[in-house]
């Protein structure tokens, strides 16, 4: 045998060998050598310490006389010794009986020491001793305090085992491997008790030296028959494992379990595994590679693992109780306490029989312990158990429950950018709300996480934002979806505006016209203008008059249905009035709040020497006369006309008119969602989009609650944080600064958290004139639930039709009222209803025929009007109303009365009207120069007593459709020359071939150069250097009775009016 040697002191062996060896020996001190647990030798200043056994003072050596704890003492019968051999080679005792090969058990008187050795047969070495002896040397002492088996292991082996030999500790690296092998030898921890150690020498059996602390040799295997180790085997793992409420060792050669439960070995060797165990437990059996309760032996062809089950012995004295002996667990994870009940010295240990519960607890007597439940991810419940002893504990945990999803969103609906507060804080989950995730989805494709976040819309749309919670066990809520309803950033208006003329003699009154005026995402609603001296007016077109000279600043300012506004500027300049009679005066105040008192002065005609009478009247009836202090008083709003006319002593007759606007008060409406609300979601959306002002808009809105809280703002919200009910009101400014006085207002109610909330159910018609068709579309878009969601949606009317869907349409057979009734369903089984009347097809029918396009002055206009009403009863009829636009913007209405056929205050022309068919003569006229420009007539039937000018505008109360149709009246006849010189009646014949149309185009000839234009602008076409030419429609500047078309031309410093006169 060779040997390598680490001479210090005393010798102390270590078996090293190769890949297809194992290392076998350890040092006495029992140190862990590069991570090799080693066993102490048996030598004659060793004592050996059987730590199987129990002790007071648990030092693994049995104190004498100590009785072993829960053990009766019996009279000891003779004690069987077994001998089991692994490999080839023979087993003697001394004294006899055991001669193993062949006789290998025998019984010995208790406590005999059993000296056993070991002789292996040729080619074979001895390994070790396992099971009541271990040990490697050949030799085992065996004490028969019971019946002991011990297993003696050869390896076949024609390679040598290389043995270091040192006094202290040393290591070497590797210590298997293939040949040759270089090891790495190191003797760092060896140690001299009472001294130092000065030299380290190494040698091995083959001759080979080297010394120092660290050093390293290369070793090549020779076996007995002298052949070198140059071939190896696979290795092969072979584990064990132990199990059960008791404890034990499992032992074999190389496996000490215990400690080391795990081993390599080359292929196909076959192992005995031996379990012994503890004095409180049982050896069970075998399972895995191995069964039964026998020694297992395993051939080790393939990773083997075979598991020991020890159980505690618990003597028939000890009884246990669990208190409680079940308990409940929600899904989540959970830990809980089981308190044990049990005599003094009665040991108990707590196994589960399942992974999802844990319970590594044991104990002596009384006492208590811990136990765990994993997450339970199924929607089904499970049951488990904890075993101690004979005793059960049941453990149910209920299946999870998805948790539930549910935010407020706000604002809900408003202008784009919008940024909307999201909050899923009332989300809820049985099992609680620690360990919640929110994953936030939004229509657009964007997604957020987070409890609360907040999300910004840039551009309009109809979007709807998902929410879905997941809980700590991975179960997702169904999805809560809310609708958020975002409206394009108004864009305002385009101010634009056309006035005729620019210039001319005082007075001096100018036609505006605005509408080519535009507003890109909207309609124009309002049309205010304002001269630069105080003069206002309304209306797409109007006109102002300008009695003082100068230069004058005219500004148009356009307002759109969302109530941006534009403006826009121009200037006219009033020149000297020519000598003559000149009416004109001033009224003061020209606009205001009914009933509105208007003070007139006639001072400003001239030449008041010349004036012999001044008389006044207004388009709703009233006159007056005198030149100054005289007052109107207009009770309702509208417009009015007021003209005075004043008489010469001459009897000449000149008259003028100034526009007075009678303003009304603008209209409070608003929507407030929802109207029940509970504290965790406590916010009330306000709309007042539906406020509006009948003459101009609504600038400001001002919401006050009946808990004193304040808001402004046509879209805004309040907070309610208390149960009860509130009254919020809205009161609405306009732009001329007047404040609704109707009352606008609702009533909010906070309820408490567990009450559950209806829907509230909307109804929207998709087009307020597709009433007029016999298919109308119908949406619940706006329709709410603020506690869940909206499931349903069911539709019905009353020729019992039936549709369901968030958006309907339904086609009627036949004209007539119908009632549609809208009914939610919301999540919790909730509804709501909501009804609205719509009026199908034309109950009544009315329109206008005979009306040309256009007519020359001389030309008869004669129109007639179609009446068709066929109401169901008295309680359907209907008023008509006819209007009149004329060119100046304002309108004019028909009534019954034949000595005032119009009026500028609104009334109906016709009044309780429930059958009649008739076609009758509603206009018939010639028409005259001076009346020229573009008509519009309006008809429409109403429900008797309303108004087409209340709040909601005409749809609201309209029983036809509307019928409008405009022509367009010439503004003068042919042109002939007029005889009246200025200032050079010879320039007159410069200009020739006057060509004027109706619509206000016209060409001449001037100085032989064609020129064209429109009336009130400079014409087209050269002209002389340094000069300009305007054409403008005049009053009568012959006295003829007859306006007259007038050219100014300038040439620099000289200004020469051409007047051409009317001729029949």
């Amino acid at each position: 045998m060779k040997t390598l040697s680490l001479i210090i002191d005393e010798v102390i062996n270590q078996a090293v060998h190769f890949k297809n060896k194992r290392w076998r020996n350890a040092l006495a001190q029992g140190v862990l050598l590069s991570g090799i647990g080693l066993s102490p030798l048996i030598s004659s200043a060793a004592t050996i310490q059987d730590s199987t056994f129990r002790d007071n003072n648990h030092n693994g050596v049995l104190d004498a006389g100590e009785p072993s704890r829960s053990h009766s003492t019996l009279s000891a019968p003779p004690n069987t010794l077994k001998v089991l051999l692994q490999g080839n080679g023979t087993i003697t005792s001394s004294p006899g009986g055991i001669n193993c090969g062949s006789d290998c058990d025998q019984q010995y008187i208790p406590n005999t020491s059993i000296i056993l050795t070991a002789t292996p047969d040729k080619d074979y070495v001895f390994v070790s001793w396992s099971g009541a002896c271990q040990s490697e040397t050949a030799g085992c002492t065996v004490n028969m305090s019971t019946d002991q088996n011990v297993t003696a292991t050869f390896d076949y082996s024609p390679e040598d085992i290389l043995t270091v030999s040192k006094t202290a500790l040393g290591s070497v690296t590797p210590n298997v491997g293939k040949v040759p092998l270089q090891v790495d030898l190191e003797a760092s921890q060896s140690r001299v008790p009472d001294g130092r150690i000065f030299n380290y020498q190494w040698a091995s059996s083959e001759a080979q030296k080297t010394s120092g602390q660290r050093a390293s040799l290369t070793l090549t295997v020779i076996d007995s028959y002298g052949e070198k180790g140059t071939t190896e085997k696979t290795e092969v793992t072979l584990t064990v494992k132990k199990q059960g409420t008791g404890n034990g060792t499992v032992t074999g050669i190389g496996i000490d379990c215990g400690s080391d439960c795990t081993e390599n070995y080359l292929a196909d060797t076959s192992v005995t595994l031996t379990a012994k165990p503890d004095n409180e437990a049982t050896f069970v059996g075998w399972s895995g590679a191995c069964s039964g309760t026998l020694a297992c032996q395993v051939t080790l062809n393939q990773v083997q693992t075979v598991t020991a089950i020890f159980n505690l012995n618990l003597n028939q004295n000890c009884t246990y109780r669990l208190e409680p002996n079940s308990q409940m667990h929600g899904a989540n994870a959970d830990t809980s306490t089981v308190k044990v009940i049990a005599p003094t010295g009665c040991e108990w240990q707590v196994t589960a029989d399942d992974t999802w519960l844990t319970a590594k607890a044991s104990g002596n007597g009384n006492g208590s312990f811990n136990y765990t439940v994993a997450p339970n991810s199924n929607s089904t419940s499970r049951t488990g158990n904890l075993t101690l002893a004979d005793e059960s504990f049941s453990v149910t945990q209920t299946g999870n429950v998805a948790p539930t999803a549910h935010f407020t969103a706000s604002p809900l609906f408003g202008e784009a950018p919008m940024t909307v507060k999201l909050d899923a804080s009332a989300s809820t989950d049985q099992e609680g709300s620690s360990g919640l995730s929110y994953q936030w989805t939004i229509s657009d494709g964007r997604s957020f996480s987070g409890v609360t976040t907040a999300i910004t819309f840039t551009e309009g749309g109809d979007y709807t934002i998902d929410l879905v919670v997941t809980d700590a066990a991975q179960a997702k809520s169904p999805k809560f979806t809310q609708r958020i309803l975002v409206e394009n950033a108004n864009q305002a208006p385009i101010a634009t505006f056309t006035l005729t003329p620019n210039v001319g003699k005082a007075p001096l009154q100018v036609d505006l016209e605005a509408s080519q005026s535009t507003d890109p995402d909207g309609r124009i609603i309002n049309y205010q203008w304002a001269s630069s001296e105080g003069q206002k007016t309304l209306g797409q077109k109007a006109s102002l008059t300008f009695n003082d000279t100068g230069t004058h600043t005219i500004t148009l300012t356009v307002i759109d249905n969302d109530g941006e506004q534009a403006t826009a500027e121009q200037t006219v300049v009033v020149e000297a009035p020519p000598p003559g009679l000149m009416a004109a005066f001033r009224a003061t105040p020209t606009e205001g709040e009914a009933p509105l008192t208007v003070t007139l002065d006639a001072s400003d005609s001239a030449p008041q020497s010349a004036i012999s009478q001044y008389e006044w009247n207004t388009t709703d009836g009233q006159i007056t006369s005198g030149r100054t202090g005289e007052t109107f008083t207009f009770t309702d709003p509208g417009k009015y006309l007021i003209t005075l006319t004043i008489t010469g002593k001459d009897g000449t007759v000149k008259s003028t008119q100034k526009t007075v606007l009678v303003k009304a008060k603008p209209i409070a409406r608003f929507i407030a969602i929802p109207n029940v609300v509970k504290l965790s979601s406590p916010e009330v959306q306000l709309d007042a989009s539906d406020s509006f002002d009948p003459d101009g808009t609504v600038v400001a809105y001002e919401w006050i609650s009946s808990d004193k809280q304040k808001a402004s703002g046509k879209i805004t919200s309040l907070l309610f944080k208390t149960e009860g009910q509130y009254e919020i009101e809205l009161v609405v400014t306009d732009d001329a600064g007047l404040k609704s006085t109707n009352i606008a207002r609702q009533t909010i109610t906070v309820v408490p958290e567990e009450a559950q909330l209806h829907p509230v159910a909307i109804i929207d018609v998709d087009d307020k004139e597709a009433i007029l068709q016999r298919t109308v579309k119908f949406s619940a878009k706006r329709s709410r639930d603020i506690d869940g969601k909206i499931v349903q949606y069911d539709w019905t009317s009353s020729d019992n039709q039936k549709a369901s869907g968030e958006d309907i349409s339904l086609t009627f057979a036949e004209n007539g009222d119908y009632t549609i009734t809208l009914t939610v369903t919301d999540d919790d089984g909730l509804t709501a209803q909501e009804d609205s009347t719509i009026s199908v097809g034309e109950r009544v029918i009315v329109e206008f025929q005979g009306l040309k396009p256009f007519y020359e002055v001389g030309e008869t206009m004669k129109v007639d009007l179609i009446e068709d009403v066929q109401v169901k009863s008295r309680f359907d009829r209907v008023d008509l109303w006819v209007g009149i636009q004329i060119p100046n913007g304002n309108v004019l209405f028909k009534t019954p009365l034949p000595l005032k056929p119009f009026d500028i205050a609104p009334k109906p022309f016709k009044a309780s009207l429930e059958t009649l068919n008739v076609a009758h003569r509603l206009l018939e006229f010639e028409v005259t120069a001076g009346l020229g420009g573009e008509y519009i007539l309006y008809a429409l039937y109403v429900r008797e007593g309303e108004t087409p000018f209340g709040e909601g505008g005409y749809q609201a109360v309209q029983r036809s459709n509307l019928a409008h149709q405009s022509t367009t009246l010439a503004h003068f006849a042919n042109f002939g020359r007029h005889q009246t010189e200025l200032e050079a009646l010879e320039a007159v014949d410069l200009i020739e071939d006057v060509i004027v149309k109706a619509n206000g185009e016209f060409s001449f000839k001037f100085d032989g150069i064609t020129h064209y234009g429109k009336l009130g602008q400079i014409t087209t076409g050269p002209a002389p250097s340094n000069s300009t030419l305007n054409v403008q429609l005049i009053d009568d500047a012959n006295d003829d009775g007859i306006p007259d078309l007038e050219f100014t031309y300038s040439n620099g410093d000289k200004q020469i009016y051409y007047y051409l006169g009317f001729r029949e």
